[in-house]
């Protein structure tokens, strides 16, 4: 047998006396609680060394991550260039690795995709400029390099659950009732 086959027999006897392990459990539940709760733990502590000696297996892929230079950069990147076109290929030669690799390291780094990082960049700075500024959304959306108005309604509403007007509307309530009151920082005013 192979060590990739030993490696699985021994997974799946591991498994199996996990499974009993927890059906005993459930059998005692209902006749000896404490029995079934170190009955319960013991399962537990059984799948968590099996998990720990499947992360120790030599050869195994570690989760890949961008180095925090290639981060920064790259954030920095998007953060400038929200108003253009970017590109995954953009990204990955700013990082200097190939577009495959990079997008692996980028979710391991930032928890999401490339895209999904981008468009939450673009709500975010479309929320800025919604409260600094009186642009019309249509201008904001351009702005912040997305299509159209109902381009940036479908982002901005996904994102946010609710559509950039009323987004805009209930924010500019806030800031206007702090400018009114200049002595009170914004957490003690209170909104009806």
């Amino acid at each position: 047998m192979s060590a990739i086959q030993d490696e699985q027999v021994g997974f799946d006897l591991g498994l199996a006396r996990t499974v009993e392990t927890l059906t005993q459990a459930a059998i005692a539940v209902t006749a000896d609680l404490p029995t079934a709760r170190m009955l319960t733990a013991r399962a537990q502590a059984m799948l968590a060394e099996m998990e720990l000696a499947q992360a120790r297996r030599p050869g195994r892929p570690q989760r890949a991550e961008l180095a925090g230079w290639q981060a920064r950069r790259v954030a920095d990147h998007v953060d400038r260039q929200l108003a253009d076109t970017i590109t995954v290929g953009q990204l990955a030669a700013i990082a200097r690795i190939s577009s495959a690799h990079f997008s692996r390291a980028f979710r391991g780094s930032f928890g999401m995709s490339p895209c999904t990082f981008i468009q939450r960049r673009r709500v975010e700075a479309a929320k800025r400029m919604m409260i600094e500024t009186r642009m019309p959304l249509a201008e904001i959306a351009y702005a912040c390099g997305l299509c159209d108005q109902a381009h940036l309604s479908r982002v901005f509403k996904r994102a946010e659950g609710t559509s950039p007007m009323r987004w805009r509307r209930a924010h500019a309530v806030c800031a206007t009732e702090t400018r009114s009151q200049p002595g009170k920082r914004p957490e003690q005013i209170m909104v009806a």
